[in-house]
């Protein structure tokens, strides 16, 4: 009689679409995703980093730093009082939106944004993944971190 072996990846790898893009499947939530591919090999590769990142979230957000620090230098350098103040000069001088920008800006903060970490919600928790807000998001495009 065999052993059944049990599957420890959180995510697998499936093709459909007239096209033949690439998704890949959360085994825990059943959210499908598309990898926006058609390269079997690039496919491959990004489900293994989503398998890894769900293995072990520290090392993961190690590997990202270092990624941030080889295309932006002045990262690891960089303080959230100067992304805020970034984002905030996209705005009007003296409108809504800003005067919020700014009085968020004065809330504590880590010293640098690399070493800010996001404690994940209990949403989140139930579902085993960090949300991350769409205002980092809007900040990091804001700075050019983002490339499309």
């Amino acid at each position: 009689m065999k052993k059944k072996t049990i599957d420890t990846n959180r995510y697998r790898l499936f093709r459909k679409g007239a096209y033949g893009t690439y998704y890949i499947e959360d085994t825990v939530t059943h959210r499908q995703t598309s990898l926006k591919t058609t390269d079997k090999a690039e496919a491959t590769r990004l489900l293994q980093a989503k398998n890894e990142a769900a293995d072990s979230p520290d090392r993961s957000f190690r590997v990202g730093v270092a990624y941030l620090g080889a295309a932006d230098p002045d990262a690891a350098t960089r303080t959230w009082a100067a992304v805020i103040a970034t984002y905030a000069a996209t705005h009007p001088e003296g409108s809504s939106t800003r005067i919020r920008i700014e009085r968020a800006g004065k809330a504590g903060r880590a010293p640098t944004v690399t070493r800010a970490r996001r404690e994940p919600s209990a949403r989140s928790k139930e579902a085993g993944r960090a949300r991350v807000p769409n205002a980092r998001a809007r900040i990091e495009a804001g700075l050019g971190l983002r490339h499309s």
